[in-house]
């Protein structure tokens, strides 16, 4: 709308600015998808695959690990570059957002990707990195780094990749390590429902997902955080 009244000045006010957004509450929370242990086995074997050679099968297969191990979004994870990446204190920054837009320079049907600075401070955030995390990085650094400037999940010239040859190889992980088919935000989920499982204070979880309340992170995974509360009790039968 902001685009049709400039630069096309097909509309001389946003409609939009009218409308009230619906609360959360109204909707039904959906059922998400984890991997089970077991999945997570396989499919982190099926990630780390190599050829004969030595070579790795999948260019961002460790970059699958890692994300598993971080809990970001996708875009937070293709924008990251290597000077995000604090070794030396085990700290990840997430400071933007890969996303794809229009591109209205040229032909309004064709996509480009974009980077955007985070615009809340929720969504900028550190992260601990924990050892499956730093073996990821270190093994993508051997193939994929061309500077502290450049995206830690490089193509192999050294841009930015893109959320489709992201997506592709998930899937086909998935395929290879025989798991029935699911979304990529899975590996986020898991994440989230891990750290649920080891009792960690649904604060914490909240805040390395980058959520702008905690109030989400109890909707969304509202269905672990039963689980989790059951066992709790279950350990009280003998009082």
């Amino acid at each position: 709308m902001k685009y049709a009244i400039f630069p096309k000045e097909i509309i001389v006010k946003n409609p939009m600015l009218g409308v009230v957004m619906p609360s959360q509450e109204q909707f039904d929370t959906k059922e998400i998808r984890y991997l089970s242990e077991e999945e997570i086995n396989r499919f982190k074997i099926a990630a780390s695959a190599t050829w004969g050679n030595g070579k790795p099968i999948y260019p961002l297969g460790y970059a699958m690990i890692l994300t598993l191990n971080t809990g970001v979004r996708v875009g937070e994870a293709l924008a990251w570059r290597w000077s995000d990446y604090d070794e030396a204190s085990g700290i990840i920054h997430t400071n933007g957002t890969l996303v794809r837009v229009r591109d209205r320079t040229e032909d309004e049907r064709r996509w480009k990707q974009q980077f955007q600075t985070t615009k809340t401070k929720n969504g900028k955030r550190s992260i601990p990195v924990n050892a499956a995390a730093k073996a990821a990085l270190n093994e993508l650094k051997k193939t994929r780094y061309f500077g502290e400037d450049s995206p830690i999940l490089a193509q192999v010239d050294g841009t930015f990749n893109t959320i489709d040859n992201f997506t592709r190889t998930f899937e086909a992980i998935l395929k290879r390590a025989n798991i029935r088919p699911c979304g990529i935000h899975t590996l986020r989920h898991t994440f989230a429902t891990q750290l649920i499982a080891k009792n960690t204070d649904v604060k914490i979880v909240s805040s390395l997902l980058g959520h702008a309340s905690v109030e989400i992170t109890y909707n969304i995974y509202v269905h672990a955080l039963e689980e989790t509360t059951k066992k709790a009790v279950a350990t009280l039968c003998d009082i």
